[in-house]
């Protein structure tokens, strides 16, 4: 299955049509060859560490290169490969955690660049999961969001908002300590500022009286 992968992905590159801006670039992403080969790439991985259980050492030098030509194209298929990547993040990170915080985690990050950051968002923002050990990490791009929220994150703020309620209650954090909730509070359009409420009475209301 992995060479007829190899193979589809060579004739998707070769035949590809001109490269587009999308405003839903996750929903894009999972109907198309690129973020369906994308798809392909992490199932096999997971397949494979499943299967070597307690031998797993990470992700293997060749399928390394393989995702490498994802995240290394300029193409519509690399692009939204990318996409479908940055919305596994936590799997990838379960899988071989130096190396996604060296290759995929950049894929978030606003300063490396900025049209690539508001696809990986687009993806993370609708799926990403938020495992503790990769909250150090996350937290400053997520604070590099925030002014973002109103325009180039508009189509996923709400999400967004979302994590950060998740994170305010679950996790170790003391957003307020740490100035993360004002920063979201400042920069939230009213609909994002009513979502995290929301999800913060929801969560509360999950809890015990204590």
């Amino acid at each position: 299955a992995e060479n007829v992968i190899d193979r589809l992905w060579r004739f998707c590159i070769e035949r590809q049509g001109d490269e587009r801006v999308y405003g839903n670039w996750f929903g894009v992403a999972i109907n198309h060859p690129g973020g369906k080969i994308a798809e392909f790439r992490l199932h096999a991985l997971s397949r494979k560490r499943k299967e070597q259980q307690n031998n797993w050492g990470g992700i293997s030098e060749e399928d390394k290169e393989r995702l490498e030509l994802i995240l290394g194209g300029d193409s519509s298929c690399a692009t939204l490969g990318r996409v479908i990547l940055a919305s596994q993040i936590h799997s990838l990170f379960a899988l071989d955690p130096e190396w996604t915080l060296q290759e995929i985690m950049p894929l978030l990050d606003w300063d490396k660049n900025e049209a690539r950051a508001q696809q990986a968002w687009n993806g993370f923002g609708l799926r990403g999961k938020l495992p503790e050990p990769l909250l150090p990490f996350l937290l400053p791009l997520y604070r590099q969001c925030f002014p973002r929220l109103a325009s180039e994150l508009a189509s996923v703020s709400e999400e967004i908002a979302d994590h950060i309620a998740h994170i305010a209650l679950f996790t170790s954090h003391n957003l307020l300590e740490e100035g993360v909730l004002d920063d979201f509070l400042r920069n939230a359009m009213g609909k994002d500022r009513a979502c995290f409420a929301s999800h913060i009475g929801l969560g509360l209301n999950s809890l015990d009286e204590a």
